[in-house]
């Protein structure tokens, strides 16, 4: 003979879910707290975004000498999926500038998801400094003593009697004399590796993006979305222990068709509707979690791990 699933009271199972919120909430402001300080630095900073193969901030080039490097730069992509751009930028407000131009890279989003194949020649005349910053797929193929050796080598040669097209003509000219052949033999990341990949450097920028709304949220509203999702969780909980008592009753009655018996010996009761509800609740859940996902996806980008070479001009 069956017998009755036992449920938990509601009660308990709200206390679950205030507690389950609680504890996010809880974790958002320790986070709040911990990371205010470092927030409030990189703050101070404006990062300006790359839009062209050459962005000549200063204003060092004339308009035929980009449209030259910008051509060679458009031609290595499309032979070799590189992509490769030239920043020329005023210096970053504070010392920090590993931290600046990762930041700048970071928001340029420079080469394909995935395969990190991006690279970015920093120029800050005013410091006279050079950064060329590696994205993480380029990092076999020029190393950080490679990346030295384009900047003293290619270009600062140049650069110093004031030939800055010509200086940055010869750095490109190393970068693809380097990378074209041997990019083109390494074995690129497999489609798996490469969704992996994107989507844990996606999922790390939307957090990034997503992290200041969570601290702006009122404590009102903290309480109000807390209450909604306690709910929420309650639901999910019931229809996942009754899809988990119907499984269980499958088994038992194909045991007992097997043995002779009859079917609902050692059974239990299911409520189908709390299943079906949950579903309902679900199917807009899993919805908005594919939807995020594909935004994730899309905010990859390439990604930059550090690796490069800075040099005085």
């Amino acid at each position: 003979m069956s017998k009755t699933i036992s449920k938990r009271t509601p009660n308990h199972s709200l206390l679950i879910g205030w507690i389950v919120c609680a504890a996010f909430w809880g974790i958002v402001r320790l986070g709040d707290h911990l990371a205010a300080p470092a927030l409030a630095a990189v703050g101070t900073d404006h990062f300006p975004a790359l839009t062209e193969f050459v962005n000549d901030k200063m204003l060092l080039l004339s308009s035929d000498e980009k449209y030259d490097l910008s051509y060679k730069l458009s031609q290595f992509n499309r032979e070799t999926s590189i992509q490769m751009a030239i920043a020329i930028l005023p210096s970053p407000a504070d010392n920090t500038l590993e931290q600046f131009t990762m930041q700048v890279a970071e928001k340029a989003s420079i080469g394909q998801s995935g395969t990190d194949n991006g690279l970015i020649l920093f120029i800050f005349p005013q410091r006279r400094l050079a950064r060329l910053e590696i994205g993480y797929g380029l990092e076999g193929v020029i190393p950080d003593v490679l990346a030295y050796r384009i900047l003293t080598v290619g270009l600062k040669p140049a650069w110093i009697h004031a030939h800055y097209a010509q200086a940055l003509g010869d750095a490109v000219d190393e970068i693809i004399e380097l990378s074209r052949g041997e990019y083109a033999a390494v074995k690129g990341p497999g489609r798996v590796e490469r969704l992996t990949r994107t989507f844990t450097i996606g999922s790390a920028k939307v957090a990034k993006q997503a992290w200041p709304l969570l601290r702006q949220v009122s404590l009102w509203h903290q309480v109000t979305i807390s209450f909604f999702a306690a709910f929420l969780l309650i639901g999910i909980g019931d229809g996942a222990r009754q899809l988990v008592a119907l499984a269980r009753n499958m088994a038992i009655s194909f045991g007992n068709a097997r043995s002779g018996r009859a079917l609902d010996i050692a059974t239990t009761r299911v409520d189908l509707k709390t299943i079906s509800d949950s579903v309902m609740v679900l199917l807009p859940l899993i919805g908005a979690i594919i939807a995020a996902a594909g935004f994730v996806l899309f905010a990859g980008g390439g990604a930059f791990g550090g690796g490069g070479a800075t040099v005085p001009l």
